[in-house]
């Protein structure tokens, strides 16, 4: 398992299962205890970054960082998806935890939130899961709830 800092936490479960619910409630944790915690999403779909405004057809003809008053969004055509660890290189560095949702093909440090489907690739690096997965082939993995999970990853940053 990758022990890269800063370090990387995965929540990982089937489309719809709470993935995103899971990494609010520890994004939101997290910062309470004064860790700098920032969060990487990959999706396996094409992303629609379409406004009705006209910058932001920029993106899908060349590189372009939209800045606002409030945030800036990097769009930026791809070949293919990025190295997760690349991208935690370039823009997370001084963080102390960073959470991901996906990248099933890296091994890092998992929370499994629901039982897989059986063609669903699983990741590797699971190091709990929820009372949801009553799977048998879990079985012997401890089942976590928010506080074990928060536990863990300050015990590791």
């Amino acid at each position: 398992m990758t022990t890269l800092r800063p370090y990387i936490f995965r929540v990982s479960g089937p489309s719809n299962s709470g993935k995103t619910t899971w990494m609010l409630a520890l994004l939101n944790r997290l910062q309470k205890e004064g860790v700098k915690v920032a969060t990487i999403k990959h999706s396996h779909h094409k992303l629609d970054v379409v406004s009705r405004k006209d910058g932001h057809q920029l993106g899908s003809l060349a590189p372009n960082i939209t800045v606002g008053c409030d945030r800036m969004l990097l769009d930026q055509p791809i070949d293919s998806p990025p190295n997760l660890f690349d991208l935690v290189k370039q823009f997370y560095s001084d963080m102390d935890v960073v959470l991901v949702e996906g990248w099933r093909g890296e091994d890092i440090p998992t929370l499994l939130i629901a039982a897989p489907p059986k063609d669903w690739r699983v990741p590797k690096g699971i190091v709990a899961r929820t009372k949801e997965v009553r799977s048998e082939v879990f079985l012997s993995i401890p089942v976590w709830g928010l506080e074990e999970v928060l536990d863990w990853v300050l015990r590791y940053r």
